[in-house]
């Protein structure tokens, strides 16, 4: 079965470059929609698209408060509009109409779009998909767990990379997280 990881040939320095990789995992897919290995790789290339984003938005001021100006801006062009079209007296009131449709149409259209820029969609249906299919699959238990931490979700979290280890996931990552954050809780007895 032919899988594309185009993460290993290129250094990814745009969110947006992932979206061939996706397109292309997702085609193979398609031919065989049983693929765990299929599947996981795209929940792969999803988180890391999720972390190149998260990345570059804690050092760039803009992208971080992306929403906040995208917010101010279609505000400021309410603000614009109301004052020299809507409350004009020189204005045909077909123009208000149609002037006022186009700003509602085009905040409408931008704002699911800026909000996906910003907040990029997680793997996290393809691991559970991936997991469905094969419970056998260590990886995508500790990469549900490896979500579900990052959402704030210890106890969840922690049974999930609980699961993946019993599986026998051979993973540093895993192994680094699960030292630094579950054992030492667990063995000061507090529960999760």
């Amino acid at each position: 079965m032919m899988r594309y990881d185009i993460r290993n040939e290129y250094d990814f320095c745009d969110p947006a470059y992932y979206a061939a990789s996706i397109r292309t995992q997702k085609e193979v897919l398609r031919t065989d929609p049983a693929d765990v290995n299929a599947l996981l790789e795209l929940g792969r290339l999803y988180e890391a698209r999720l972390d190149l984003t998260r990345f570059i938005s804690r050092r760039r001021v803009f992208v971080k408060y992306y929403m906040a100006f995208f917010c101010a801006l279609s505000g400021f062009g309410m603000y614009i509009f109301c004052k020299n079209i809507l409350f004009n007296p020189l204005t045909a009131g077909w123009m208000k109409l149609f002037t006022g449709a186009v700003i509602v149409l085009i905040a409408a259209v931008i704002g699911p779009y800026v909000a996906r820029l910003r907040y990029p969609p997680s793997g996290k249906k393809y691991f559970k998909k991936a997991s469905a299919l094969d419970s056998q699959c260590g990886e995508a238990y500790m990469h549900l767990g490896l979500i579900a931490l990052r959402r704030h979700q210890k106890r969840r979290g922690c049974e999930l990379i609980e699961h993946a280890l019993r599986l026998g996931v051979e993973n540093s990552s895993i192994k680094r997280e699960w030292i630094t954050f579950a054992l030492p809780l667990k063995e000061r007895g507090i529960r999760l």
